[in-house]
């Protein structure tokens, strides 16, 4: 596929599977829900973050750098995430998370990474922390914790075209 073609579903499900794969989450990344009628350019955009966002973060302790933006303390990370401050505190000197965690922190990572440049990096905690509409009235911050990377990154995307529940 070239740069000018817009990619179909199954084609973005396919690129995010291979981005999964590369990024050695083999298998880890939850099955996207999304509606039949989803416009194929935001899927594009969606796997072309997604991809070149995976390949070019190494691990926890870049994600625990971006994630903890969107905190005003590690105290307050660990205790969003449901982590042990010790945990946080290992992310900090690079040491591994385990899967779940060092997931949740990538994901974080993601959200981020798209919403830096499009909102005040200030207003960030706010957003990861208030009540969404386009989410169900549920904070993006929770819907993440839940594996659901896919709705929040749909929802920054709809946010940033325009488009509002």
């Amino acid at each position: 596929m070239n740069k000018t073609e817009t990619a179909t579903k199954p084609e973005i499900l396919e690129l995010l599977d291979k981005s999964a794969q590369e990024s050695k989450h083999i298998g880890k990344h939850k099955e996207l829900e999304l509606p039949e009628d989803f416009d194929a350019q935001v899927l594009n955009s969606i796997a072309t973050i997604s991809n070149q966002l995976i390949k070019n973060l190494p691990g926890p302790w870049v994600y625990y750098l971006s994630a903890r933006k969107a905190f005003r303390s590690d105290a307050e990370l660990a205790e969003e995430l449901g982590v042990n401050r010790s945990s946080v505190t290992r992310w900090k000197k690079g040491l591994p998370a385990d899967q779940k965690n060092e997931d949740m922190l990538r994901d974080l990572t993601v959200v981020i990474s798209l919403l830096t440049g499009y909102i005040e990096s200030s207003v960030i905690p706010d957003w990861l922390h208030g009540l969404n509409p386009m989410l169900g009235n549920r904070r993006p911050i929770d819907v993440i914790k839940t594996g659901r990377l896919s709705e929040v990154i749909s929802t920054i995307e709809a946010e940033k075209s325009g488009a509002f529940a």
